[in-house]
């Protein structure tokens, strides 16, 4: 009975300090390293593109690198084409004929961490954007990701990424307010111990000097330069004034398809840094564990506090009634959907459904991290239309 009660509080309390109690306490903790920097700061920058099949969004990202503030002798932009089969490849030589910074590079078809390696080795830039083909620059994001890095201690750089149109269709909203809460916590993490745990991959800089190759089966290449730049005792940081904007898919499925992508990497990059479970550097093991670890295990902490609720329900009517509410809620998915069949809408059901399918992609991408990866083959997720 007490060993029940045991896991039962252990697995809620758990859950309970990656979303709710670290993101408090990050709040409470004095910030102790200064980014502020002088505004006429404009060093050289590559801007590195990896893209695969972006006809629809490939110009109007160009597009907007180069119509904001930084000057654009200053500007060299390499786009890796992963053996791009629409029109992707035709767009960015007509561009390239009216730009002579855009520099397009085409690659036999072989994963994202294998094109973002090629195009560092072409890369002659000392720092470095990485960006995704559908995140959109605003007028000021190079200059304001770039001032940072006036302090030697800081080597990496994370973008303020943002839905470019919020409504309430599908998870759009639900989606938007967990990249909000991210972008907190990122930059709280980087403000007060240097530790981001993990740059937005739509969009962030870091110096050359630290970069090392992406292994070619790793999925989740963004967490791994990350943990990269920790590991060799730099900062990791998120710019705010730095804003960029993505067009967030409404569509739950491709969400979830996304995330169980995105959970087989992160076990990848788990293994890969589980020496950071226990660190001498200040709020790194702390950050690590609170923001990312509990949350990859989460699934398992919820599958083991409902068995552990039902254990207690004979004997427990308090148990009783926290089981069938932990059932009901394992089952919100199908709430939702019939709720969205009949025409209803509720944003409480919806965040719920959220919460719990993106807790089941985060289970099956567990179960696929057991799997070797061979190489890190990606593909778009499907645009709003």
């Amino acid at each position: 009975m007490l060993l029940w009660q045991f896991m039962f509080w252990i697995c809620v309390l758990m859950v309970m300090h990656t979303y709710l109690i670290y993101p408090w306490i990050l709040s409470m903790v004095k910030a102790s390293l200064s980014t502020e920097a002088p505004l006429d700061y404009f060093p050289s920058i590559d801007i590195l593109i990896a893209a695969y099949n972006e006809e629809e969004v490939i110009e109007e990202k160009i597009r907007s690198i180069l119509s904001g503030d930084y000057p654009l002798d200053k500007i060299r932009v390499l786009v890796g084409s992963d053996g791009s089969t629409d029109r992707t490849e035709e767009i960015l030589t007509s561009l390239s004929a009216e730009y002579s910074c855009i520099v397009l590079h085409r690659f036999k078809r072989g994963g994202k961490s294998k094109v973002v390696n090629s195009l560092m080795e072409k890369s002659k830039s000392e720092l470095v954007i990485f960006t995704d083909a559908n995140v959109l620059f605003s007028q000021n994001l190079i200059q304001e990701i770039l001032r940072p890095f006036l302090a030697p201690s800081v080597a990496l750089v994370g973008a303020d990424i943002r839905g470019c149109k919020v409504s309430n269709e599908g998870i759009e909203f639900q989606e938007n307010e967990y990249l909000q809460r991210e972008t907190r916590m990122k930059w709280a993490e980087g403000e007060k111990w240097g530790t981001m745990m993990g740059a937005f991959g739509g969009c962030y800089a870091m110096r050359s000097s630290s970069f090392e190759p992406i292994p070619i089966e790793f999925l989740v290449d963004d967490f791994y330069l990350s943990m990269k730049v920790l590991e060799q005792g730099h900062s990791s940081i998120l710019a705010k004034e730095a804003i960029c904007y993505e067009d967030i898919s409404s569509k739950m499925s491709e969400e979830f398809r996304r995330k169980v992508r995105m959970s087989r990497g992160n076990f990848q990059n788990l293994r890969k840094f589980s020496h950071f479970l226990l660190h001498h550097r200040k709020g790194l093991s702390f950050s690590f564990i609170s923001h990312k670890v509990l949350r990859w295990i989460s699934p398992m902490a919820l599958i083991t506090a409902l068995l552990s609720s039902l254990m207690l329900s004979g004997n427990s009517n308090f148990y009783l009634v926290l089981f069938w509410l932990q059932f009901v809620i394992m089952f919100s998915p199908l709430m939702l959907m019939t709720l969205n069949a009949i025409g209803i809408r509720s944003r409480l059901v919806t965040f719920v459904a959220y919460f719990i399918s993106m807790n089941v992609a985060l289970f099956l991408g567990m179960l696929k991290s057991f799997r070797k990866v061979e190489k890190a083959i990606w593909e778009p997720t499907l645009r709003n239309q």
